[in-house]
């Protein structure tokens, strides 16, 4: 987890009236650093017994791979089991941005040879 500090930022990419720039001030935070794994989402299932929907078809993929084809019940579970939450849209896009408010990692241009 990184701590993400309190304060405001610019959220939105001002393109277009969807997603309009505007100050949006946050307490501070803490966020994951690392995607959840297929094993440890198959711990939580193992030990709550939750119940995916669909259930899990994630068999053949590799246990240290990033858990996909979850739904936001089942993340916000697994958060909940884990001691944690899932990040609201701005806590996400605060912490993308880091302290600078890039828009991608490397600066606001978009580079291919750089993703």
């Amino acid at each position: 987890m990184v701590r993400i500090p309190s304060g405001e930022f610019e959220m939105g990419d001002g393109q277009d009236s969807n997603c309009p720039k505007h100050q949006v001030y946050l307490d501070e935070y803490w966020i994951s650093v690392f995607c959840v794994t297929n094993r440890q989402f198959q711990m939580f299932v193992k030990e709550t017994g939750y119940k995916e929907r669909p259930p899990d078809n994630r068999r053949d993929q590799k246990l240290e791979h990033p858990v996909v084809n979850v739904d936001w019940e089942d993340a916000s579970q697994y958060a909940k089991w884990a001691g944690c939450q899932l990040p609201t849209e701005a806590q996400w896009e605060k912490a993308a941005r880091g302290p600078d408010g890039l828009i991608y990692p490397w600066g606001d241009e978009w580079d291919e040879n750089k993703c």
